[in-house]
């Protein structure tokens, strides 16, 4: 019983601080060999009686871990284990007829009832229930969050959202998403609010346009160029900033300012029909 015990401590250390899908390729090639050992320690562990709903649950990540799709660097493909999946979900099913409480086992079977069916309703009502029984699973909201905004639910992402805000008030991420949600729901005093505070936890580009986009459709084109600006000072090929950045110089009457980032758009991107379509209506 101590050496499982040591397992799930050990394993818990690598499993569960895991963002939103899974660790990076690296770690996961690191640390594959002892996860297949540990999965088979763990299998013939339940296969013995040891069957309590830590040892499933830690069993259940494992296989999740070896399951996710990853993204190949060298073939630009992204690849996933479908038995290990379903494996996965198997585990889930039994933690939660052990344990019916357990939110995080409705976490993990929400994100892989999205991998394995794409049943978006199942998705959110899993996802639901693992905030329910327990309104501190971060991992769920900000999925659930995701969800809403990518199926245009833009409402249904503001009311979750300012809930989660209450809870976890210095997660940036949860701002930035907020800030998106109310920019698309036409809320702009609002999404600048959300974007700021989210910078003011972590800076970010992806918030840093949110930003940007907010104060250039309010007129406050100082403060939208100012954000385009300080992307493009560290990350110069950004084609969301040079694309911003060249409409605002436009906005205010700078057509040369605009000629000019249009052209060094076009050294990045030569065939971008967009940023041509942009240069010819500058002209």
């Amino acid at each position: 019983m101590v050496k499982i015990s040591f397992i799930i401590l050990f394993l818990s250390s690598i499993v569960f601080p895991l963002n939103c899908y899974s660790a990076s390729g690296e770690l996961i090639e690191e640390y594959s060999m002892d996860l297949s050992d540990s999965i088979k320690y763990l299998e013939e562990e339940i296969q013995q009686g040891q069957n309590n709903y830590r040892l499933r649950f830690v069993l259940g990540t494992l296989y999740f871990e070896l399951g996710v799709p990853k993204y190949d660097k060298d073939t630009k493909e992204v690849t996933h284990n479908l038995e290990m999946l379903k494996k996965a979900r198997n585990e889930f099913i039994k933690v939660l007829s052990l344990k019916k409480d357990d939110s995080m086992a409705y976490y993990y079977l929400g994100h892989l009832s999205f991998l394995l069916e794409q049943d978006l309703n199942k998705v959110t009502e899993l996802y639901k229930k693992a905030i329910e029984l327990d309104r501190y699973n971060l991992k769920a909201y900000k999925k659930l969050g995701i969800l809403y905004l990518a199926e245009k639910q833009f409402n249904n992402a503001v009311l979750l959202l300012e809930t989660a805000k209450t809870i976890f008030h210095n997660d940036a991420d949860i701002y930035h998403k907020l800030a998106i949600a109310y920019l698309t729901t036409g809320e702009h005093t609002k999404a600048i609010e959300n974007a700021k505070k989210a910078l003011s936890i972590v800076k970010n580009i992806q918030t840093q346009l949110v930003l940007a986009s907010a104060y250039s459709i309010t007129g406050d084109y100082d403060n939208a160029k100012i954000q385009l600006e300080d992307i493009l000072n560290s990350d110069p090929k950004n084609r969301t900033a040079l694309l911003g950045l060249s409409i605002v110089f436009k906005k205010i009457g700078k057509k040369e300012k605009c000629i000019e980032i249009l052209k060094k758009a076009l050294e990045y991107y030569p065939e971008d029909s967009e940023i041509k379509n942009e240069l010819d209506n500058c002209k």
